[in-house]
């Protein structure tokens, strides 16, 4: 048995400040006596694996447990830096058959190895047990090929399911990249919790205090973060927003521990905000609470949620080559900037309630010197580079993408599962764009029951001084509306417009009312009875002024050819935003629309809900005297209607512009597929105004 000095080749691990390559050359005694008798060919316990038993090659492998490797020279000088240094030492002569040269490595493991270094099927790894030996084997025999193949597998499924061992593993070769992703999987787990103590024993030093500074500053800097700004602290103002009774806030309290805790035992902060936030007795709690002398409610829950989530969101997420504690510095500042001016009232996360103006301005006054207090607080030599290097105004460095607000339809509220969908699915497309979904009540239900009664008027107004109050809104806005949702957005242009709407997208909306009851088959006689009795009824004093929607059509946007002198008699809202009476027109409803960068009206191909369907795009059935006549269904699209060429509401204003586009999606009423929404929300949500300005020609949908 021949003895061959060889090279090992140790990595440390990317901590470390030294190379990251370290080569000790030592003497490796290979003649072992108990060896040399299984290196006999024609030993009984010496077989080969079927894979590597040719002739042809001229190196034999020998594992521990006693499966031989036929190997050719060339390939083990090629792929592997400690056989290309052992055979350019001088050889003994040649032997009929060759030495067998025992390694420390498994049948499995070598295999393994010698596939990949051979060009054979790669075996599926996934399993810790089977990648670690066989990255131990790779790095001692200096075989990049076998590294570089494990290292690009280590991060799919089910190896990234065990997210601490990875981390280890990673650390251990000096894979930055990848260990920097498998520290943000461990924060899924508790390291404190027993199971995890072998793993974290794996770990050296600078790897296992870096992991947990990460979970220790994730939860510390949110204790910090729900003590600050527009979060009640408990050395501010103790009173109550709305009566100014003092008030003690230990339900927030409480809530804020639980929050901390939960933290403490997943960082990753996601059970926080979605069942944490709804479910914990703490949170119940809180959001129940109400001051004792105006029984009031103390916290915007759906506002205290989305800041937490931005806060969690916003927090260091991977282990980083650079101090922690600095970065959190700067991020914590990002964060207090973008806090203050998030701010509404002194108590940003009170109840976001109707104010009187006199309170209001009040409340002005403290956000702008809640805000200066703030800045004061910012450490200097961190906010100056800042501003200066940006050479812009501190604020616009934080710029995020015009916010939205949105309008559902009839039979939805503000915040049911498929809005709350919807707009996280924007907010995937637009990261950082900030939501609002209009609500006539906090309660659900009573927010649903909102659409089908009261006076669309008054609602109107109610969202107007809604939508004057949030301070994100204040620079401007687009707007969705879905369904009726569109023509009262339409309204709060036409009649308010503070703060002003910029792009607005309506999804099968009634700009021209709906004539006719749909789905109503010849032959069916009582929803022809139906039909007719609320067709008599509709334009009664009592529905318009309280019916949103009656027998599926909407008292306050009925608008039937047949009754037309009816209807502009009777009629309390359509007629209005459409100027259709003469002697009220009101021309700043024409300025306001015209002010739009883009009208986006979209129709549904298939629509039988709005009647006729045209009327999303300001169609409508032609005025008719007789039945025959009404039975011909013909439709006035919206550049004849007199509302466009006479310029009523400043339509035919916006679209000589080119910035009315009629835009159809396939489908029955609101049955928004991504192919539909998903275009428009990228080109006209979000983004500056100027790059809004396209022509007609470019819509991403089939225009008419």
């Amino acid at each position: 048995m021949s003895h061959w000095p060889l090279t090992i080749h140790r990595r440390r691990s990317f901590q470390e400040p030294q190379e990251e390559l370290v080569e000790s050359t030592f003497t490796y005694y290979t003649a072992i006596e108990s060896m040399q008798a299984d290196s006999d060919d024609s030993s009984p316990t010496a077989t080969y694996h079927p894979l590597f038993s040719s002739s042809d090659g001229d190196v034999i492998l020998g594992s521990k447990d006693g499966t031989l490797f036929r190997v050719h020279t060339f390939t083990l000088k090629m792929t592997s830096g400690w056989f290309r240094t052992m055979f350019s030492l001088p050889q003994k002569s040649s032997a009929s058959t060759p030495d067998v040269i025992y390694v420390d490595e498994d049948a499995a493991t070598l295999e393994d190895l010698l596939r990949m270094i051979c060009g054979l099927t790669i075996p599926r790894l996934d399993s810790y047990d089977v990648i670690e030996p066989l990255l131990h084997a790779a790095e001692k025999y200096d075989m990049p090929g076998p590294m570089s193949i494990v290292r690009r597998l280590v991060m799919t499924p089910p190896l990234v399911d065990d997210p601490l061992r990875l981390y280890a593993l990673t650390c251990r070769y000096g894979w930055q990249d990848e260990a920097m992703m498998a520290s943000k999987y461990t924060l899924t787990l508790n390291l404190h919790a027993p199971e995890h103590r072998n793993t974290l024993k794996k770990l050296g030093t600078d790897s296992l205090l870096n992991l947990f500074q990460l979970h220790r500053f994730r939860r510390e800097t949110l204790r910090g973060r729900l003590d600050d700004p527009p979060f009640v602290s408990d050395g501010g103002d103790t009173s109550c927003s709305h009566c100014g009774s003092a008030v003690d806030y230990h339900t927030w309290r409480e809530l804020k521990y639980v929050i901390i805790m939960e933290m403490d035992s997943r960082p990753l902060g996601d059970t926080v905000c979605s069942s944490g936030l709804l479910e914990w007795p703490a949170a119940r709690a809180c959001w129940n609470a109400k001051c004792a002398t105006c029984d009031k409610v103390l916290y915007d829950k759906t506002l205290t949620m989305r800041v937490i989530r931005e806060c969690i969101d916003s927090l260091p997420t991977t282990v980083e080559d650079r101090n922690l504690a600095v970065e959190g510095v700067i991020v914590h500042v990002h964060v207090r900037i973008t806090m203050a001016f998030d701010l509404f009232s002194l108590r940003g996360l009170r109840s976001r309630s109707s104010q009187p103006e006199t309170r209001r301005r009040v409340n002005e006054a403290r956000v702008a010197r809640d805000m200066a207090a703030v800045s004061q607080r910012l450490p200097v030599l961190i906010l100056l580079p800042l501003s200066f290097a940006l050479g812009v105004p501190l604020r616009s460095s934080f710029s995020k993408p015009r916010p939205l607000v949105i309008w559902h339809g009839l039979g939805d509220s503000y915040a049911s599962p498929g809005m709350l969908e919807f707009m996280s699915l924007i907010k995937d497309i637009h990261p950082g764009i900030f939501i609002h979904s209009i609500f006539l009540n906090e309660n659900l239900k009573e927010d649903e029951r909102a659409g089908f009664y009261g006076n669309v008027n008054e609602q109107v107004q109610v969202v107007s001084e809604q939508l004057a109050n949030i301070t994100e809104l204040r620079e401007g806005f687009d707007a969705i509306g879905f369904s009726q949702g569109g023509q009262f957005l339409r309204a709060y242009v036409e009649r308010y417009n503070s703060p002003p709407l910029n792009n607005l997208i309506t999804f099968g909306s009634q700009h021209m009312g709906i004539s006719d009851i749909p789905l109503c088959r010849p032959w069916d006689v009582l929803c022809q009875l139906a039909r007719r009795a609320a067709r008599n009824g509709v334009y009664t004093e009592w529905a318009q002024n309280n019916l949103v929607q009656a027998c599926h059509f909407l008292a306050q946007y009925f608008r039937d050819p047949s009754q037309l002198e009816f209807y502009l008699e009777s009629n309390r809202f359509l007629t209005s935003i459409n100027n259709e009476i003469p002697a009220s027109a009101n021309s700043t409803y024409m300025q306001n629309l015209a002010s739009l960068n883009k009208l986006v009206l979209v129709l549904f191909s298939a629509d039988k809900t709005v009647v006729p369907k045209e009327s999303s795009w300001f169609g409508s059935y032609a005025v008719a005297n007789d039945t025959e006549a009404r039975d011909d269904k013909t439709i006035v699209p919206m550049r004849l209607q007199p509302l466009y060429t006479e310029d009523w509401i400043g339509l035919r204003t916006l679209d000589e512009r080119g910035d009315v586009l009629l835009e159809t999606c396939e489908g029955e009423h609101m049955q928004l597929s991504s192919e539909c929404w998903q275009p428009l929300v990228k080109r006209f949500v979000g983004g500056p105004v100027s790059s809004d300005r396209l022509s007609e020609s470019e819509s991403v949908l089939r225009v008419q």
